[in-house]
């Protein structure tokens, strides 16, 4: 129903890379290091927090998919800045990415996509 926009290649580590470089992080952090770490992070906390923290949200010990994103990102961008222990990143600049992929910014519907809905919406208008 919607792909990451912007880059042909790999969007995704394309605008994480942009955005860090938005928020001051070195240009150290290409693409295929942002690509590298997150895959690395991602599998990480997958075995971690399995199905994005929700045994531990069920028992009020865990924030969930927000914060396990959140952790994912922050791993992914120490990892890159070669201090996987690093507590310090930029002030908003998770929260700029949760925002951008959340919405348009982030991904772009197939053409198609918004005319099903509107069918399906009100089916007898078609």
């Amino acid at each position: 129903m919607m792909i990451p926009r912007q880059g042909a290649d790999d969007p995704v580590p394309e605008q994480y890379a942009s955005t860090a470089h938005e928020y001051g992080l070195s240009k150290d952090i290409t693409p295929d290091a942002v690509k590298a770490a997150f895959k690395e992070t991602f599998r990480a906390q997958m075995k971690r927090y399995p199905n994005y923290g929700r045994a531990d949200v069920l028992r009020g010990r865990y924030g969930g998919p927000k914060q396990w994103l959140e952790e994912v990102m922050h791993g992914s961008f120490s990892l890159c800045a070669g201090n996987p222990d690093s507590r310090d990143l930029p002030s908003g600049l998770l929260d700029a990415l949760l925002k951008r992929f959340a919405g348009a910014e982030g991904h772009a519907l197939f053409e198609d996509v918004e005319p099903f809905f509107a069918r399906i919406r009100n089916p007898l208008a078609a």
